[in-house]
């Protein structure tokens, strides 16, 4: 084998290892695995937050034809949203309609046996109050789901 072999035999190991080469059409199945959330404020609900990333990252996956399984599917997703607050700079006191919420969304899907990084996306966005960002949350997780799976070039 030549230089020229060698090239693009390691070319086509390294697009393989990325995920480059998975095609979503294979895959039947689905599985949400950790999903967790971390504020240092109180004015976020956990509770209320991780079931809107649950819920919109599964129903972008239904309407691709996937179905949800318990345990491994073929395709496994990860998420974490992280949310950090900031008192606006022109305020000395520190009431809580006075924060700005920061946050970024971090959505790993891998597949197949080698647990390959087949996509992720990692936006962030901000929201003036907290119970915004609570009321706005699903629409961010569909704007980065939308992008899913990647268009081939």
């Amino acid at each position: 084998m030549g230089a020229a072999g060698v090239r693009g035999l390691a070319l086509a190991l390294l697009c393989a290892s990325a995920g480059l080469a998975f095609d979503i059409s294979q895959a039947k199945t689905f599985s949400i695995g950790e999903v967790t959330v971390k504020s240092k404020t109180r004015a976020l609900r956990e509770e209320r937050l991780l079931p809107v990333v649950r819920e919109r990252v599964s129903a972008r996956l239904i309407a691709l034809g996937l179905t949800e399984v318990p345990g491994k599917g073929d395709v496994r997703v990860s998420a974490s949203l992280t949310v950090d607050s900031d008192r606006r700079p022109e305020y000395r006191r520190r009431p809580r309609h006075l924060y700005d919420y920061r946050g970024r969304l971090l959505i790993s899907i891998r597949a197949g046996q080698d647990n390959a990084l087949v996509w992720q996306e990692f936006p962030s966005f901000s929201e003036d109050e907290a119970k915004e960002l609570e009321e706005r949350l699903h629409r961010h997780v569909d704007r980065v789901m939308a992008k899913f799976p990647p268009k081939g070039k």
